[in-house]
């Protein structure tokens, strides 16, 4: 602290205060949980669920470097080093693997991203608000649709004896087409699957940010002749802009997830 003598001397003294020892910390600590506990027990189940979910999982990565027994279980099966790398990477499928993944990402970035920010440009344009909460609903749902149903619907839409896809292009006297035995078909299927399962969903994130966008600005817009595409390009769009910028950050885990199915 700085007496008034002090400050008419023109001197600062500087008062040090002593560090608190690790018990009186522990006392503090104990103290403020005791004061902020609803805190503590809302944050509770977030931590209990990192727990179980992400960092005790990381106990199995030992696996890649032991020659792992399910009857030994993970800590009694023999470690072998890198073995199982070296394995990997002198597998002759192993450069077509990585080169196939990068295929793909590369697809799934170009054609994926897009996506849902034009659904959620689309749904925007839309004004019957019964149709789009119903169009909304079904482009929802696939979401939450498991993996190994999406699956059989995408066997069963490219069969080509009863496959809708098939079938339309009966329509127009074009013969069969065995997509899922093609490889060079395997890729557009897989992609647009994916599309198809997500981009409803993911277009949530750009509908709320395009319904923080000031009214007023399409209020000015109207007034001055400006036309909904010409509102869509010069308003919308550059409001939601820092979403689109954050949401690619984050879409190499969307990639991950496509990959995984």
């Amino acid at each position: 602290m700085t007496s008034t003598a002090d400050k008419q001397r023109g001197t600062t003294v500087t008062t040090v205060r002593p560090r608190r020892s690790l018990k009186h910390k522990l006392i503090w600590l104990a103290d403020h949980i005791r004061n902020e506990w609803q805190i503590y027990l809302m944050l509770l189940p977030t931590v209990i669920w990192m727990i179980v979910f992400l960092y005790k999982p990381m106990y199995g990565l030992q696996i890649a470097f032991k020659d792992y027994s399910i009857f030994r279980g993970v800590a009694a099966s023999p470690w072998v080093g890198w073995e199982h790398f070296e394995n990997l990477f002198s597998n002759d499928q192993f450069i077509r693997a990585v080169w196939n993944t990068v295929k793909i990402s590369a697809l799934n970035l170009l054609f994926g991203f897009p996506a849902p920010i034009i659904l959620a440009l689309m749904f925007n344009e839309v004004l019957h608000a019964t149709y789009k909460r119903t169009a909304q609903t079904i482009v929802y749902l696939p979401h939450f649709i498991s993996t190994v149903i999406i699956a059989g619907i995408v066997i069963q839409a490219f069969s080509p004896t009863a496959g809708i896809v098939n079938t339309v292009l009966g329509w127009f006297d074009i013969e069969p087409i065995y997509f899922l035995t093609k490889p060079e078909w395997f890729r557009p299927i897989f992609v647009g699957t994916g599309i198809w399962q997500e981009a409803g969903f993911g277009s949530i994130v750009f509908l709320a940010a395009i319904a923080g966008v000031n009214p007023s600005l399409y209020e000015s817009a109207v007034v001055d002749g400006a036309s909904r595409w010409q509102m869509m390009w010069k308003i919308t769009i550059p409001s939601i802009l820092p979403t689109i910028i954050i949401s690619s950050f984050g879409v190499q885990t969307w990639h991950r997830g496509a990959l995984c199915h």
